[in-house]
């Protein structure tokens, strides 16, 4: 199941990982861009959640499948 949804981050990333919102001028995927910078800590971090937060744990989950979509695309296309 993580590997599915993995993939299917990885397919986002790839198709719109480098957009922005134009309303909002925010990245469309800033977990994609900050990991290529290598500036990424999580989605915890980037909401500045605390652990007392009801979404601090599906956040972690969220960080987990990210990760491994993460190690595809640089199995895949690092140099």
């Amino acid at each position: 199941m993580e590997i599915e949804s993995a993939t299917r981050r990885l397919s986002s990333w790839l198709s719109t990982g480098k957009e922005f919102n134009l309303t909002t001028g925010l990245p469309k995927h800033p977990e994609f861009l900050f990991r290529i910078s290598g500036e990424w800590k999580g989605w915890n971090n980037f909401l500045n959640i605390s652990n007392k937060h009801p979404n601090y744990i599906s956040n972690i989950d969220q960080d987990v499948i990210d990760y491994l979509a993460w190690q595809i695309y640089r199995s895949r296309y690092a140099p």
